[in-house]
Order: structure tokens, then C-alpha cells, then sequence
């Protein structure tokens, strides 16, 4: 069975079973018509993930979750994807020791998203600061 937006939570609670407990302590975000997978990955799932990487308490765990973002990354659904990058992907490579910490459970695609992403956020940083020394005046310019 393929991956997609109508199955995901099911899916999560299915390959995760911990996360059905903080389903039922968040109930309104898991019952939206139609469901909200980007709240409930942004105020649930994400903050769940970072709680078990700082504290390293189950391993099993952080294996079971990161096996199903791996899965996330293999389905060939757009929204699934950008669903998974937004909401984990980008947050996790934001800071670079939740990264490192994160890594050792991360399965092939999910490293190569997590390496790409912390390359791409330093690019428009490095950008910004290149661009001053170039065109130090433009900056100002354009803002008027």
C-alpha cells in the first residue's frame, strides 16, 4: 500500500504506536475535517521528535519514527513530501547538534534531505552577505 495525505495519520499511529497516546490528548487536531496533517506534524509530532532525540530515552522509538519518515520520502506524493520537509526536515536541520542527533536514525533519503536542506539554508544567508560587499548601496535602494 502507497503512502498519502488521506492515510498518513493512520499510518503514523499504526508504525508509531506511542504517537496514538498524544493523539488522544490532542484530539481536535486529529479529527479535523479535513484532516490537518501539517498541525498535527508541526505541534505533535515535530516536538515529540525533538523531546526524543534531546533525551535519547527510546531508541526504538526514534527508529520506529524515522523508519516512517523514511517512508514518507519514498512516496511519490508532492504534498507528502513538502508535508515532511516543512513541518520535520527543515526544523531538524536548523540546528545543526539536533541534526547531528538525529542522523544515526535516519534512514538514505532522509539524510540526503537533511544534508541538502542545511546546505540550502546557509546559501541565502552566505547570499545576503556577499551581496552587501558587492552592491553595498543596492540594499538600500531597492527598500525605497
Amino acid at each position: 500500500m502507497k503512502l498519502s495525505t488521506d492515510d498518513v495519520l493512520k499510518t503514523l499511529v499504526d508504525d508509531v504506536p506511542h504517537v496514538g497516546i498524544l493523539r488522544d490528548q490532542q484530539p481536535e487536531l486529529w479529527n479535523g475535517k479535513p484532516q490537518n496533517n501539517y498541525a498535527v506534524f508541526g505541534e505533535v509530532v515535530r516536538p515529540y521528535v525533538f523531546r526524543l532525540l534531546q533525551t535519547h530515552a527510546n531508541e526504538d522509538e526514534l527508529h520506529r519514527v524515522f523508519f516512517f519518515f523514511e517512508k514518507m520520502a519514498e512516496a511519490e506524493s508532492f504534498a507528502l513530501l513538502d508535508l515532511l520537509q516543512v513541518e520535520i526536515i527543515e526544523p531538524i536541520s536548523r540546528n545543526k547538534r539536533v541534526r547531528e542527533q538525529a542522523l544515526p536514525y535516519a534512514g538514505d533519503r532522509v539524510k540526503k534531505l537533511m544534508n541538502e536542506t542545511a546546505k540550502w539554508r546557509l546559501g541565502p544567508w552566505v547570499a545576503n552577505l556577499f551581496s552587501r560587499f558587492i552592491h553595498p548601496g543596492s540594499r538600500k535602494e531597492s527598500q525605497r
